[in-house]
């Protein structure tokens, strides 16, 4: 329900209970009043007729006498009392007179409960209101004994029309008050529907802003509608607040990508250039026979070409998602082999003044075939080739003195006798931009073995590292190849 329609109504009961208790509290103190009328006047006729009463009061008559000439005597009365007002006479036994067509004396008896008495002008009076046969009926009484006998003497007063006429004025006030409650209503609701429309912009405003920063996803599930507009707005600001730290939330990680692919950028970016800058200081100091030229300048070539390759394909890996986005091809190990072996080459090279090492490059026959020939593979070249000169390289920042790289159809191994690494450090090295012990904090970023992780990831595989402290490392890629 819509705030503003539960406003009206609320305001719609408070301004029902408010004219109700104003119209009950206005007719009661009008029927009050009117009773008090009815009563000062029935009053005052019943101290007329006992005034006069008294004056024809006979002496020394015979009952039957006395009550004729009672008879009379009310009937004198009568003709000058107001034609709503009738009075009655009974003995115990009997009516003397009565123009009111009532047993006022058994009805006084059968409302004695609402029969008030009263004491006014030095005379005890009963009096009471009643309903009968349709109308309502003001009763004054008082009892007199004359002669050793007591009469009842009571004046009658209708006052139907007084009271029919609040009845009326009870009516219009209903209607009235009606009529006050729907243009209040109206009024209520059209003014609430106009002050709260801010309300509605905003919440329109705060959906927008979620909308455009919420993902496809996010979109349908928090598609929900609710009529209450305070609700509607806090729904709408809590998901506004969600999206926009969502959206946030992959800013900050796509910085991070953008961080690590520029991190990894520089840090593979420079096996191909040192390569590209060792053949080219060679083609322009060194003598080289023209198979040495043409084999450097293809190296060069190739190595720039990988250069460009490389670039391209660690930007894409950042945001991999898919497999599917992965550049397939068909790997003939032997031939992917020996370019592996002039990079590794070129990386060995740049120790030796320091230390020997020794490293192989072991490739595993084809299954089921001759030994002649060797195995394929599936998947990218370029970030495989990545891969390895990344594991080569961590392999010799851990202080290894021999490297095996075997490449099979269906496994990549790369071991080492290098320093190994801490069981509490297995899964952390892995992460991008951890470095664990002080051997490996010598050089780079912390994002070989990380980048090794993710394109082991996208290609379907697995890396695996066995390792023990102070007697080297394996890392296993297991399951990553598919045959085309």
């Amino acid at each position: 329900m819509k705030l503003r329609t539960k406003i009206t109504i609320g305001m719609v009961i408070l301004i029902f209970l408010s004219l109700g208790l104003s119209c009950g509290i206005m007719i009661y103190k009008i029927v009050k009043m009117q009773e008090q009328e009815a009563y000062a006047y029935t009053l005052g006729e019943q101290k007329n007729l006992l005034r006069q009463f008294s004056f024809y009061q006979p002496s020394d008559m015979s009952e039957q006498a006395g009550q004729t000439f009672y008879q009379y005597s009310f009937s004198q009365v009568a003709r000058t009392a107001g034609e709503d007002s009738e009075f009655v006479l009974q003995s115990e036994t009997a009516d003397i007179y009565n123009n009111s067509g009532m047993d006022v004396k058994t009805v006084l008896e059968r409302y004695g409960d609402e029969v008030e008495e009263v004491y006014g002008y030095g005379w005890p009076f009963v009096q009471t209101i009643i309903h009968w046969q349709g109308g309502y009926y003001c009763i004054v009484g008082s009892e007199k004994e004359i002669n050793g006998e007591t009469y009842h003497i009571s004046v009658v007063r209708n006052i139907t029309d007084s009271i029919r006429q609040v009845k009326k004025l009870g009516f219009y006030c209903a209607l009235i008050g009606a009529g006050v409650m729907l243009l209040a209503m109206l009024g209520v609701y059209f003014y609430l529907k106009w002050e709260l429309n801010p309300l509605k912009e905003l919440q329109s405003e705060a959906n927008t802003i979620a909308k455009k920063y919420a993902t496809d996803n996010e979109a349908k599930e928090k598609g929900q509608k609710e009529e209450n507009e305070i609700v509607a707005l806090d729904q709408s600001f809590h998901q506004m607040q969600d999206t926009v730290e969502d959206y946030i939330a992959r800013l900050e990680k796509k910085s991070e990508k953008q961080k690590m692919l520029l991190a990894a950028l520089a840090h593979e970016m420079k096996t191909p250039v040192t390569a590209i800058t060792g053949y080219a200081y060679a083609l322009k100091h060194a003598r080289l026979t023209e198979e040495q030229r043409k084999e450097a300048v293809s190296f060069v070539d190739e190595e720039s070409r990988r250069l460009e390759r490389l670039s391209v394909r660690l930007t894409e890996l950042i945001s991999l998602e898919h497999e599917a986005t992965l550049a397939r091809e068909e790997i003939v190990l032997e031939e992917w082999g020996r370019q592996l072996g002039q990079i590794l080459e070129q990386k060995a090279e740049t120790l030796e003044a320091e230390s020997k090492l020794q490293w192989e490059i072991e490739v595993e026959p084809e299954s089921d075939a001759d030994a002649a020939s060797t195995g394929r593979l599936t998947g990218d070249r370029d970030l495989l080739t990545v891969l390895v000169t990344n594991l080569f390289d961590n392999a010799r920042k851990a202080g290894a003195t021999k490297i095996t790289v075997a490449l099979s159809e269906n496994s990549i191994r790369v071991t080492d006798n290098g320093c190994g690494i801490p069981k509490e450090e297995m899964e952390k090295v892995t992460q991008p931009f951890y470095q664990g012990d002080a051997s490996r904090k010598q050089e780079g970023f912390g994002l070989g073995l990380a980048l090794c992780k993710k394109i082991a990831d996208v290609h379907g595989g697995r890396l695996c590292i066995e390792s023990e402290e102070g007697k080297g490392s394996s890392f296993i890629f297991y399951n990553f190849f598919t045959t085309l």
